[in-house]
């Protein structure tokens, strides 16, 4: 067999390999989250994963919007409409607490 650079390898040519040798590949049908919720109490930490969750942000949340790191620091009594305004506009929030 020989070598290719992964990213010239078609997927036809992955399913092959993946064939070949039994494999099943797994792929996620779950769309992909624009967004991390924590709860951190009286503060909820909103952190922009996507490019359009960032651009999101930019347009939406205040300039001087408290930071921490590269969440957004919410307090709590604003976080719901802040989530229904993401998902009205097609976004995804997941609440990651691993």
């Amino acid at each position: 067999m020989f070598h290719t650079p992964a990213h010239k390898i078609t997927p036809a040519a992955a399913a092959a390999v993946f064939s070949v040798y039994g494999l099943v590949a797994k792929q996620s049908t779950e769309p992909k989250p624009d967004f991390n919720v924590c709860d951190a109490g009286s503060i909820v930490l909103l952190t922009p994963i996507t490019p359009a969750a960032k651009a999101w942000c930019k347009e939406y949340l205040p300039e001087d919007c408290a930071r921490h790191g590269r969440a957004y620091a919410i307090e709590a009594r604003y976080i719901c409409g802040i989530i229904d305004g993401l998902e009205d506009d097609g976004l995804i929030v997941t609440n990651d607490r691993s």
